[in-house]
């Protein structure tokens, strides 16, 4: 979502990507994965980077092309939203993640909440 500081909105962009619920689970053969819900970490990362692409092309629609000196500094402020409380942990030395994001809903810490 892009809006100008008098509230204009100039572009807005959204993509979807697969859900995922597991049927069994990779450190547990057998077991039921029943109320497990996770995404890919690199299809967010993946929907990010293309909702980024679309916006600087509506942009450059507007005529104004961030890749120019004068209007680089034009943005003042990014936010990027997701699931809010979906998480993922990687590795912070080598950058990768050690498993799919749980997604909000996911029951499997349920026991712990409670």
């Amino acid at each position: 979502l892009l809006i100008t500081s008098a509230g204009k909105i100039l572009s807005t962009a959204q993509v979807e990507y697969d859900q995922c619920f597991p049927s069994s689970s990779p450190y547990n053969e057998g077991s039921s994965c029943a109320g497990w819900h996770e995404h890919d970490p690199f299809a967010i990362w993946d929907s990010v980077s293309l909702c980024i692409v679309k916006t600087v092309e509506e942009l450059a629609k507007h005529g104004l092309d961030l890749s120019t000196e004068s209007n680089n500094s034009i943005v003042k402020a990014v936010g990027i939203t997701n699931q809010r409380e979906t998480t993922v942990a990687w590795n912070d030395r080598t950058g990768r993640v050690y498993y799919n994001a749980i997604v909000w809903d996911d029951t499997r810490t349920a026991a712990t909440a409670d």
